[in-house]
């Protein structure tokens, strides 16, 4: 980045970049002694990757490439598998539940795998996190709790721990309960009869051996292990505090269910001699009525889901925006989110243009505007030079987008009119078609009227082509099931005739969109209805919904043909 752009970086209220430097001030404005930043994420392996799963990857990432281009550090991304943690629980995908129960207490990497093509449990989770992972394209490198454990990587910390463990003992009892008091220590044994991750009471304590002795429940012998190795694994929230010190992890976000045990992470960190990261939360999703989202209820959405009916850049647009407010998320709201990110997807190049043509001074106003476009650190998660590099040229940027200037000129003339996923929704529903070359071309004929340029052959972009099939199922499994029209009153009808009448006159002219928002204005204010309750009405009569596009730019890219028919059907329907 050139330094006048990590001037307007500085000045921005983006949270990527606040973290950004509020990191290169964490580490004292210079490169660690290891060489290089280290970004962290963790994942639980009971359970396959989920929603949440890309939402902490991606926002690390995207502070992770804004670090890199303010100050041109080598980083590293570690994707951590918390796999030596005891299986709690039987997950509810397992078919087999009866026969698994007998796994419950072994850490996952002991426990098989279910679906019976890797060596336990929880190789099977990792391999899903990393082709999760992959799909998406990020780079990384994934590291496995109990490689650490075995391989004797993580022995220098766990040896501080146990000659610490008084002052451990002193951080974390005043956080727990009487009946947990009694019986808390940092190292759960695993037991080497029966492979359990066992909570006891640790008797004894020898700094010499690095063991520790603790009475096995079931023989009441007196049972001597190592902590190191493995034999050991150290307890929640001192785990994390623990691979911060080893690794020495510099920037690391987690949900906000962690939030209240952020201090004691940091200070079961100090206690060890190691330096705690920056941290940063994230709010958790809800779903559509608000309430947490639950695996058990299967009140979210997957990402499997996401990405059938919405380009993948939408979803990382919704973990962009305000990550630490709680969002909605459910399949009624996802017309929305994609919305908006074609919304700003448009002004986001429409500002590339700007930069493109200005002077020094206009040039700086317009990346301060480009700073505050969420999809400039959607393409930022990319990990690539295209978008950041090469920020002065609109068309260097495209290319990511367009194969051909041709196309190029399509894909902007697609923002230009404003089209969206709404309008491709209810262009669809309109025609009651599923025909991709339908819509396909009303689509085209419509960006033509805004560049006549194009020719009726040109290719049309991927991403518009990929926007309309996505359409096309989201409408198919989703927007058709739940649709709810209803009759017009006859108040409405009235409205709706002389509005039909307006179109009739238009027709052999040469109409805008304007002319046909003021058309349903002016049928509104003749039947004295309130123009805002005359369109919701016509969502809810024509369309089966209670918002959808500007009507004036729906009924233009529909035809006032075709409109005209539309109307006089639901109108005809009352009568019958």
């Amino acid at each position: 980045m050139s330094p006048s752009y990590v001037k307007e970086a500085s000045q921005s209220n983006s949270w990527v970049f606040k973290e950004s430097f509020g990191l290169l001030k964490h580490i004292g404005n210079s490169i660690p002694s290891k060489g290089f930043v280290l970004f962290s994420t963790g994942y639980g392996p009971s359970g396959l990757p989920h929603i949440g799963t890309f939402g902490e990857v991606v926002r690390t990432v995207m502070v992770q490439e804004a670090f890199k281009r303010i100050t041109n550090f080598p980083t590293k991304l570690i994707c951590f598998s918390d796999d030596k943690d005891a299986m709690r629980k039987v997950p509810d995908f397992i078919s087999n539940i009866e026969e698994y129960q007998k796994y419950i207490g072994l850490p996952l990497s002991n426990v098989p795998d279910p679906f019976g093509k890797e060596a336990s449990y929880a190789m099977a989770m990792n391999k899903k996190l990393c082709k999760f992972l992959d799909d998406f394209g990020f780079q990384y490198h994934f590291m496995s709790a109990t490689e650490c454990y075995r391989s004797g990587m993580l022995n220098s910390g766990i040896v501080t721990l146990l000659q610490r463990h008084q002052k451990v003992l002193d951080l974390m009892l005043p956080t727990l309960g009487e009946e947990r008091k009694k019986t808390y220590s940092p190292f759960l044994p695993i037991c080497k009869r029966t492979g359990v991750v066992l909570q006891v009471k640790i008797e004894k304590i020898d700094v010499e051996k690095n063991t520790v002795s603790y009475v096995d429940p079931l023989t009441n012998e007196m049972v001597e292990v190592s902590v190191l190795n493995g034999d050991c694994k150290v307890q929640w929230k001192l785990d994390l505090a623990l691979r911060w010190k080893v690794l020495q992890v510099d920037f690391e976000m987690y949900g906000k269910d962690h939030l209240v045990n952020g201090a004691i992470y940091s200070k079961g960190c100090k206690i060890i001699d190691g330096i705690p990261p920056r941290q940063m939360y994230y709010e958790l999703f809800l779903d559509e009525n608000g309430e947490k989202i639950s695996k058990t209820k299967a009140n979210g959405i997957t990402v499997e889901q996401w990405l059938k009916y919405g380009p993948t850049d939408s979803l990382a647009y919704l973990m962009y925006v305000s990550p630490t407010s709680a969002k909605r998320i459910s399949l009624g709201l996802i017309v929305k989110y994609i919305d908006e990110y074609i919304r700003d997807l448009g002004k986001y190049f429409e500002l590339l243009r700007k930069i493109e043509k200005a002077n020094d001074s206009e040039k700086s106003e317009y990346v301060k505007l480009l700073f505050m476009n969420p999809v400039f650190y959607v393409e930022l998660s990319k990990q690539d030079d295209i978008h950041f590099g090469k920020i002065d040229s609109c068309l260097d940027c495209l290319k990511r987008y367009v194969t051909s200037d041709i196309e190029a000129s399509v894909m902007l003339s697609f923002f230009e009119a404003k089209i969206d996923y709404s309008m491709i929704l209810n262009l669809i529903d309109a025609f009651r078609s599923s025909s991709y070359e339908m819509i396909c071309a009303y689509v085209l004929k419509y960006i033509m009227k805004h560049n006549p340029s194009i020719a009726t052959n040109v290719n049309m972009p991927h991403m518009i082509v990929l926007l309309i099939k996505k359409a096309l199922n989201f409408y198919e499994d989703v927007y058709k099931v739940n649709k709810q029209y209803r009759q017009p009153s006859s108040i409405e009808k009235d409205a709706m005739l002389i509005l039909c009448g307006k179109f009739e006159q238009m027709i052999d002219t040469d109409f805008t969109e304007s002319d046909i928002q003021n058309a349903i204005y002016d049928s509104a204010k003749m039947m004295s209805i309130l123009p805002q309750t005359f369109f919701v009405g016509l969502y809810e009569t024509l369309l089966g919904t209670d918002r959808g596009p500007r009507l004036g730019s729906f009924f233009y890219i529909y035809g006032l043909s075709n409109a005209i028919n539309l109307i006089k059907k639901c109108c005809a329907s009352t009568e019958q």
